[in-house]
């Protein structure tokens, strides 16, 4: 696998790795493997425990409001599209945001 480039930081990887991602689901050529993986996102309410952040600050770190975080986990709304993609990455390395 491919290290992202130029990444001085945690942060930095994170970010080029994102982009990575980004420009590799809308189809540009991106110099890396990919390995897809599927982790299905039932409870956002257990994985924010987990995290052992509140709402208002889970919401902070998604970039959602509070709103969005309570109908996620009241099951009126699930999350999709980037958030989703974030959700998956998040579930699978609870250690992605230390590195952030």
């Amino acid at each position: 696998m491919t290290k992202p480039r130029n990444a001085a930081r945690p942060g930095e990887a994170l970010a080029e790795g994102l982009d990575q991602l980004h420009d590799h689901l809308f189809g540009k050529e991106v110099d890396v493997d990919v390995t897809e993986v599927r982790v299905e996102i039932k409870d956002v309410g257990m994985l924010r425990r987990r995290l052992g952040l509140s709402q208002a600050k889970f919401a902070a770190v998604v970039e959602v409001s509070v709103d969005t975080i309570q109908n996620w986990e009241q099951g009126r709304r699930s999350p999709c599209g980037p958030a989703r993609a974030l959700l998956d990455i998040i579930a699978r390395r609870l250690d992605v945001l230390d590195a952030a």
